[in-house]
């Protein structure tokens, strides 16, 4: 399983609680994922199920191996998968 450093700041924790996620879902599905895609936006995405069963997709950007800045993550709905 790899490891990452998530750096988490006031804005990026209330951007997810927006979308009703918590910091330890989106970890949870970032730490979990079998590939990278690239979003729309051009930064990281990655998709999968948290230990509670919720699907999320989740958005961040990877400055190196390690170091991650979390940038939104959101159950799909038709149309946002």
């Amino acid at each position: 399983m790899p490891w990452f450093d998530f750096f988490w700041y006031t804005e990026n924790i209330e951007h997810l609680a927006e979308h009703g996620v918590a910091p330890e879902e989106f970890e949870e599905v970032v730490i979990a994922a079998k590939w990278i895609e690239t979003s729309d936006s051009g930064s990281d995405m990655v998709r999968g199920v948290t230990s509670t069963g919720r699907f999320l997709i989740c958005i961040f950007d990877q400055l190196d191996e390690v170091s991650v800045i979390p940038v939104t993550a959101y159950e799909p709905t038709k149309g946002n998968e």
